[in-house]
């Protein structure tokens, strides 16, 4: 997933100061490195009206963000968060 659709993503949003400061992080980390770009993306789209006020996301660009994509790494960003979540309260209640 991460490996797929991050660099599309982050196209859409190529003016954005979040992509481009997780970008000129975690660019030489590989695999992993795309897997963090792509849960910060994601968290992002999650919460683009917190984002767009601090000044990370770019109005005009968040809108103009297919839904498809977008629905598709919040959802899969969401399910993993909840997986973890069960994971961990299985462990603990038994």
């Amino acid at each position: 997933m991460a490996h797929a659709y991050t660099d599309k993503a982050e196209a859409f949003l190529s003016k954005s100061d979040i992509v481009k400061g997780t970008r000129s992080t975690y660019l030489q980390a590989g695999l992993l490195g795309k897997v963090m770009r792509n849960a910060v993306l994601s968290f992002a789209l999650m919460i683009p009206g917190v984002c767009v006020r601090k000044g990370l996301l770019d109005l005009n660009e968040v809108r103009d963000f297919p839904t498809g994509l977008k629905r598709m790494l919040v959802v899969s960003w969401g399910l993993l968060f909840m997986d973890s979540v069960a994971l961990v309260v299985s462990s603990i209640c038994c």
